[in-house]
């Protein structure tokens, strides 16, 4: 499960002052703690997520051979994992994560009968990133001003091959990552962040080496995580890796009048969706109005009366599509932006607010997909595949995942998440080629699928890499 440092932590559950000797078991207990409180808050938001998520992991399920055991790598509380189907059809499901709060709650919750298939192994998920804390905690620990904490910081970023450390993990027929190697990056410098908050009232925004050293750590922890994934998983097994791989909408690249453009586009969905007869009832009509009307004077704009508001809102119910020919196109925009200033607030039905979010977001995206902070480097994640020996199988899965739903309409809150299951591809025979292939040193695989690849003679492969050539050859896809 994700634990996105950056917001989690900033929940108010998870940013009481603590003493300056932050200890890493301290770091996640908070960074769980902040999780949950936002899921306690928002999780009907999140159904349509969990719902992909689960859809996509039990997929996943089926393509895999052995049905001993599930290991789910940072396994969090769980929030989008199907944990009860997963121990019913699975003979062992292993919970792998530094929150050890987040799992025992999730097991606790779990029916008496299954309960017991369900292992928690508080443990790092990675081979570089507890280590690499322990040093960063040392460093600040022994340094006397934040310039000598940064110098020793890089020290321990630039010798990261040297802190390897082979996590507690068992190998399985599913492993499970979801929402976890966009993260992995983040905890050693949020960690150190907060120690050097702590001590120094100074935060790693103030090395001047930071944004090169994320860049970095990212393609290091992409290494490491796809080589943990190929070492973990059983012949035949099967992997699902799910991530977020943009957030946003980062709003100061979005121009008012593309706002304006992408409101009136979604004019039909609002419609559809019968918010604007809801917000001229009760509570939400009150509160409606007042926003209208502050947002028609910041305007420069007449202030409508009470009665002029609910006789637009029912003339726009009324109108339907057709509604831009009946009255100002500037009031049906300004009453869609009302409401979605005042959604989030049980005005409004759930699935019609994530209707016209998830509207808003993929118009954004087309138009201005720089609006997305990019939080993995999907094309790294697949050279990494590539070298361990891993396909995809299918499509990918795709679908947004709007965390905060009350911030998505005026600052970033919504995630981008994109799924894969992938599979070991393995040699299982090799024959004497015809004379063609035999004069370009080709192996003959056998496949299961529609992967076309070749394996050029002598190339390294197992565990470690599968080089791809240029001409289709059979395979058989494990």
């Amino acid at each position: 499960m994700i634990l996105f440092l950056g917001l989690a932590l900033g929940h108010p559950a998870a940013t009481q002052v603590r003493p300056p000797d932050l200890s890493t078991a301290e770091f996640f207990d908070q960074a769980g703690m902040g999780l949950r409180g936002i899921e306690e808050r928002f999780r009907h938001y999140w159904q349509p997520h969990i719902s992909h998520s689960h859809r996509r992991i039990l997929e996943a399920a089926k393509l895999a051979k052995g049905r001993q055991r599930v290991l789910v790598m940072g396994a969090g509380n769980c929030t989008e994992i199907p944990l009860e189907a997963l121990a019913r059809e699975f003979e062992q499901v292993v919970l792998a994560d530094l929150d050890r709060a987040g799992m025992e709650q999730t097991v606790a919750a779990l029916p008496a009968d299954v309960r017991g298939k369900v292992e928690i192994r508080v443990t790092d998920v990675t081979s570089f990133a507890g280590p690499m804390m322990e040093r960063i905690e040392a460093a600040v620990r022994a340094s006397d001003s934040p310039q000598e904490a940064f110098e020793k910081i890089g020290e321990i970023y630039d010798g990261l091959s040297s802190i390897e450390r082979a996590p507690d993990l068992p190998a399985a027929d599913l492993v499970i990552s979801s929402l976890l190697l966009s993260e992995i990056p983040r905890y050693p410098r949020a960690f150190a962040d907060r120690l050097l908050r702590l001590r120094y009232q100074e935060g790693m925004r103030s090395w001047d080496r930071d944004e090169e050293a994320r860049a970095g750590l990212q393609e290091i922890a992409i290494q490491d995580h796809v080589s943990l994934l190929r070492r973990l998983c059983r012949p035949g097994g099967a992997i699902y890796f799910a991530d977020t791989v943009g957030r946003g909408p980062l709003y100061a690249k979005i121009s008012p009048a593309e706002r304006r453009a992408a409101l009136q586009s979604l004019l039909p969905v609002f419609y559809g969706e019968r918010v604007f007869e809801t917000a001229a009832e009760g509570e939400a009509g009150l509160l409606f109005y007042r926003s209208f009307r502050a947002r028609k004077e910041q305007a420069g704009l007449p202030a409508p009366s009470r009665e002029q508001v609910t006789a637009l809102l029912q003339r726009m119910t009324r109108s339907g599509d057709d509604a831009l020919s009946q009255h100002a196109e500037q009031d049906a925009v300004l009453a869609a932006e009302t409401v979605l200033g005042t959604a989030c607030l049980g005005h409004f039905e759930t699935s019609a607010e994530l209707a016209i979010l998830e509207g808003l977001l993929d118009r954004y995206e087309r138009s201005r997909p720089e609006a997305f902070e990019t939080l993995l480097r999907l094309e790294s994640v697949a050279a990494e595949w590539e070298k361990a020996g891993l396909a995809a199988q299918g499509p990918s899965g795709n679908w947004w995942w709007i965390e905060y739903p009350c911030s998505v309409a005026h600052r970033e809150g919504a995630f981008r998440v994109k799924s894969w299951i992938l599979k070991a591809i393995e040699i299982v025979g090799a024959r004497q080629p015809a004379a063609p292939l035999q004069e370009k040193g080709l192996h003959r695989l056998r496949y299961r699928g529609s992967v076309p690849l070749a394996i050029p003679l002598g190339c390294r492969s197992g565990f470690g890499r599968l080089e791809v050539g240029l001409i289709g050859l059979p395979l058989r896809l494990h």
